[in-house]
């Protein structure tokens, strides 16, 4: 849920930027900004739950009995 108020949010800011750029007479290419904005905004999402959230935590990981263990070797 948080990923897609962030993605909104970044959206948003990307819209946002663009128009900005346009009433200024540089164009739209403050949609890129705004692209940029996204990018980081899910990469800085993505170290803090992979470096004190539960993602990636091989224990966590639900295999069903009798079934086909495919953890890694």
């Amino acid at each position: 849920m948080f990923a897609g108020v962030v993605l909104a949010y970044s959206n948003s800011v990307a819209g946002k930027l663009a128009d900005y750029t346009q009433q200024r007479g540089m164009g739209n290419i403050g949609c890129f900004y705004g692209g940029m904005v996204a990018v980081t905004l899910a990469g800085l999402m993505l170290f803090i739950c992979s470096r004190f959230g539960d993602l990636g935590k091989e224990e966590l990981v639900v295999t069903k009995k009798g079934g086909a263990n495919l953890k890694p070797s």
